[in-house]
């Protein structure tokens, strides 16, 4: 882990990966606390709210090329990684996941020991895995196959 800092395009593409793969494609319902209006729309008080973070992460008003994997959105002109306000990976406030802080470190465990350990290839290089997911209570990928060998 004290390598973290020194890896920011290592943090950039899993930031992008989790931007893209948007797992959990909605956070838990809210309720409207007061009665407020927003964007135009009149919310009561106990009024339910879905945020839909999978919008958030791919609204082409917030991200230039929504759908296409760029680990360099993440990086300022110094190379340092960049927040963007409108990801949530993880939701936001109080209702944020309480395991949000071990499971970014072990996403970075995870991936700096495979990347460590093996060279990945895809079997097709004209015909990328989709990053489309499959929808259900959480998102997945569809199948693909990888080639790997020992680095």
């Amino acid at each position: 882990m004290k390598d973290q800092g020194n890896l920011p395009f290592t943090e950039a593409a899993i930031l992008e990966t989790q931007r893209l793969g948007s797992i959990a494609p909605t956070a838990v319902v809210h309720t409207v606390a007061e009665p407020i209006k927003f964007r135009g729309y009149d919310l009561a008080k106990d009024t339910f709210v879905l945020p839909n973070l999978y919008q958030s992460h791919t609204d082409p008003a917030i991200w230039d090329d929504p759908f296409a994997f760029n680990p360099d959105r993440w990086l300022d002109e110094n190379n340092k990684l960049k927040n963007n306000p409108a990801f949530m990976p993880f939701s936001v406030g109080r209702r944020m996941c309480l395991g949000h802080s071990l499971a970014k470190m072990e996403m970075f465990l995870f991936f700096t020991t495979l990347l460590q350990r093996f060279d990945f290839r895809m079997v097709d290089e004209d015909n990328p895995p989709s990053t489309e997911g499959l929808q259900g209570i959480t998102r997945s990928p569809p199948k693909y196959e990888l080639l790997t060998s020992r680095a």
